[in-house]
């Protein structure tokens, strides 16, 4: 947001469109989606006899399995289990023996950086009562529904790697009825404080094919519409097959795109809605039709992955035998869809030592890491610190690459919000998605996120931060729904595009921080490593940056006011106030030339030169600095 540089460039633009469907897997876009990864079952068989004996009636999934699908690069695990099994009695205690080999998986496969979808397998129902079904018509009132996810939220809040599956498969059930069920649920999910991310699924077992239909009543397309989280930070789970009446009760396929042309109607509510979609059931049997069937059908996934955030195969899991759909393996030897799935596994979360690759880890800086920003001059490597926050843009490769010889870090800022008439890329933005000017920043204006055309850019600026070997990036405006932009955008576009970036950087193996957009951070706190802050001191905002911290992720944040250069006492209580907060704060210039630098971090703070520009621009007589956007 800050560089007035002159710069003319201009290119054209690739307007690339995700209408086209359902074609040849060869003609789909082969970006991947953030998680992908399979249903290991077995807490949910003996169905028949509940609660049931563990391991005679039912099992749970092993740690070798984790093992053996994380070495595939999978990232997420949905675990299926009985409610009337980890809650014996309606609105009793949680099963202790029960609740212990659930916590043994999930703190296993989440040691290894993979995500744990807690999943109810139970149809909406409880000792086959319906929820929320009272008197004469059943006896589960929806209040049971709400007690078991306050009492597994306060379990699992704590894990950012579990991910809340409110239930399998609600059917046979009125549609708005599901909808108070749901939303009930994810009120006492937030009113732990748990700040997971929810998956949601529809009625009618679901179905994406029949998101529209009204067969079963009113269609999910309308109700699901009606879904609120407080922490905007939700996906809709559908489930799809690719047999004849779409029930996976078949090995055969209906075709080698049916998978793909089932998913379409639902992928344009999504974006329709600006919701995201999760696919947390699919399978084909051991057949070529079904094998590009799946193929097909992930390649139409990895095109949209504006809205999908991932995938769970059905599925997997040590008693599933011969099964047509399993995955397990044989004798060591991969099931034959695996190979399909194989092309379409993002293994963005999975740990190596390799900093800069996709499917690789991640930087991830923790708090009170040190940091040099500066985004305009000749940057100043004299620093003593961990990180230097450059420009993407302006910056050589050569300079990235001397940088992190001598030990540190390197992020590279951009904006992801705003147009830029001096940057190269400028020409490739379509009229139509160019809002209001910045106030007060000559050459801005305001992007339209929602945009597929912006958003094939910033695809292509996280690319170029690859490719110079950045370490990370910091994303500017991210917060334009609140700004004047003369464009219709909301705070669910801001979270979609938000999580869009950080997706996508970590599919490229970089780390990524959230820029300002404080009135998110509750929502966005679990995707992105770090948080780069403007003046939350002295805006007195500071408290919205705490989460961060709580998760172990460092906060930057810069003061511009005047005060804290000419007040030496006013800029030690900021620093005590940084110290006590675990925040890296630094008091910079606005135009962030390195003209001074002061770092609460005492003992790295400044370079000999710095040191001179500080006692300089002291005698200039510094005016009082106006934060461009800040809400007043």
């Amino acid at each position: 947001m800050f560089l007035q540089i002159l710069k003319n460039k201009i290119s054209l633009i690739l307007y690339i469109t995700t209408t086209i469907l359902f074609i040849s897997s060869s003609q789909f876009a082969h970006a991947k989606t953030q998680f992908n990864g399979v249903n290991l079952a077995g807490a949910d068989f003996g169905t028949g006899n509940l609660p049931g004996t563990f391991n005679t009636d039912y099992t749970y999934p092993t740690h070798q399995e984790v093992d053996y699908f994380i070495s595939k690069g999978m990232n997420v695990f949905r675990l299926p289990f009985m409610w009337e099994r980890i809650q014996n009695d309606q609105n009793g205690p949680l099963n202790q023996e029960e609740l212990a080999r659930i916590k043994d998986f999930v703190a296993y496969a989440t040691s290894k950086q993979a995500r744990v979808i807690l999943d109810p397998h139970n149809g909406a129902r409880y000792y086959g009562e319906v929820i929320g079904l009272d008197g004469d018509q059943g006896a589960l009132p929806e209040a049971a529904f709400k007690d078991l996810w306050i009492k597994l939220a306060a379990q699992f809040k704590d894990n950012d790697k579990v991910i809340f599956g409110l239930m399998n498969e609600p059917n046979e059930m009125p549609s708005e009825l599901w909808r108070d069920d749901a939303n009930a649920a994810i009120v006492a999910i937030r009113s732990t404080g748990a700040s997971n991310l929810i998956l949601v699924p529809g009625n009618a077992w679901t179905g994406a094919h029949s998101w529209s239909d009204d067969s079963y009543g009113t269609p999910n397309a309308t109700v699901m519409k009606e879904i609120v989280d407080s922490a905007n930070n939700y996906a809709i789970e559908v489930h799809q097959y690719m047999d004849s009446d779409s029930s996976g009760t078949s090995a055969n396929c209906v075709s080698e795109t049916i998978g793909s042309q089932r998913l379409v109607g639902f992928t344009d509510w999504l974006r329709a809605n600006n919701v995201r979609g999760f696919l947390g059931e699919f399978a084909g049997g051991r057949n070529d039709k079904c094998l590009k069937g799946l193929d097909n059908m992930l390649d139409y996934m990895d095109a949209n992955d504006d809205v999908w955030l991932g995938w769970t195969y059905w599925a997997a899991g040590p008693w599933w035998g011969e099964d047509i759909f399993t995955l397990e393996p044989k004798d060591g030897v991969d099931r034959p869809q695996m190979a399909a799935l194989l092309e379409h596994i993002s293994s963005g979360e999975q740990t190596t030592d390799t900093p800069n690759s996709a499917g690789s880890s991640w930087y991830k800086p923790t708090p009170l890491t040190t940091l040099h920003w500066q985004l305009q001059g000749t940057i100043n490597t004299a620093y003593d610190v961990d990180i230097y926050d450059i420009d993407l843009f302006d910056t050589e490769k050569s300079l990235i690459q001397e940088l992190q010889a001598s030990g540190k870090k390197v992020i590279c800022y951009f904006s992801g919000g705003s147009y830029e008439e001096w940057r190269s890329d400028a020409g490739q933005f379509a009229e139509q998605d160019l809002g209001k000017a910045l106030d007060g920043w000559a050459g801005e204006r305001w992007l339209d996120i929602r945009s597929t055309g912006v958003r094939n850019i910033m695809k292509s600026r996280l690319d170029l931060a690859s490719q110079k070997g950045c370490d990370g990036v910091e994303a500017d405006n991210m917060d334009g729904y609140t700004n004047d932009t003369n464009l219709p955008l909301n705070a669910n576009d801001q979270l979609n595009f938000n999580r869009f970036i950080a997706s996508e950087a970590h599919k490229r193996g970089l780390a990524v921080g959230l820029k300002n957009d404080l009135d998110q951070i509750e929502a966005l706190v679990n995707d992105f490593d770090f948080a780069v802050n403007e003046q939350c001191f002295q805006f007195n905002e500071c408290d919205l940056l705490a989460p961060f911290i709580e998760q172990n992720k460092a906060v930057f944040n810069v003061e511009y006011s005047k005060q804290y250069v000419d007040d030496t006492k006013l800029r030690k209580q900021l620093c005590d106030d940084a110290q006590q907060k675990r925040f890296t704060t630094l008091v910079l210039p606005l135009l962030l030339d390195d003209s001074f630098r002061l770092s609460c971090q005492s003992g790295r703070s400044t370079s000999a030169a710095g040191s001179l520009s500080i006692v300089f621009m002291m005698l200039l007589g510094l005016t009082s600095i106006h934060l461009k956007n800040k809400k007043q």
